[in-house]
């Protein structure tokens, strides 16, 4: 339930930012000053030194002590179509003007911040005025209430990788630096399911411009693929 008079704080944070397979989430939470504390309480702590199965635990939980959750999801047709980083600032404002939709009256927002002092700058400008804004580097580890955040988004990321995997077959974590990931893009541009499949790629990765340039072949069919 959303107290009216009462002071909230959002946290936001992101997952599958670098991966070349599969969605973008972006995740903010609110809860009241009083029950900041509470993360703690439940085991919240900085998302990558928890395994999938402990985010799956601390999941519903998390959704217990926070007051609301807005989700913003990216898949990877628009974010080849974006700047990875525009797609942030943009998604954070957004994630922001719907929290105050809800009616909360938010006294601070903590935001896991991006290496662009620009985007920082862009980002700053269009956030509401009157409301404190801490955007640092590693904010995740500091702050539970992004923590909490971070936690859901990688969740989030967990099962969507999880249901690509039952209908894809196994292609590792979807990140450019697993071979596992890497093998399976280069045995699926040689396969017939190459259209069906694309669309869970990230085509404009630069691990798609290696496999190219490696491949060659003006008729490959990672030619084709990347071309479209």
């Amino acid at each position: 339930m959303i107290l009216k008079e009462v002071n909230y704080l959002l946290g936001i944070d992101e997952a599958g930012r670098g991966p070349v397979i599969g969605d973008m989430f972006l995740v903010c939470v609110a809860l009241t000053e009083q029950n900041e504390g509470r993360l703690k309480d439940i085991g919240v702590k900085d998302s990558k030194k928890l395994t999938p199965s402990a985010r799956a635990r601390l999941f519903p939980k998390i959704i217990e002590v926070v007051d609301a959750v807005v989700v913003k999801r990216y898949p990877p047709h628009v974010i080849d179509a974006h700047n990875l980083n525009d797609l942030f600032v943009e998604g954070v404002n957004e994630l922001v003007r719907e929290s105050f939709k809800l009616g909360l009256k938010v006294r601070r927002i903590y935001i896991d911040a991006l290496s662009s002092r620009k985007h920082k700058t862009n980002l700053l400008s269009k956030l509401p005025e009157g409301v404190e804004v801490i955007y640092e580097f590693k904010a995740d580890v500091k702050y539970p209430i992004v923590s909490a955040a971070s936690i859901i988004a990688k969740y989030l990321r967990d099962q969507h990788i999880r249901y690509l995997h039952s209908i894809y077959g196994d292609f590792g974590s979807g990140y450019p630096s697993d071979p596992k990931t890497v093998e399976w893009l280069k045995n699926v541009a040689q396969t017939k399911f190459l259209d069906s499949r694309a669309e869970i790629v990230r085509k404009s990765w630069l691990t798609i411009r290696r496999l190219v340039r490696k491949d060659g072949s003006e008729s490959s069919n990672l030619l084709k693929w990347f071309k479209k």
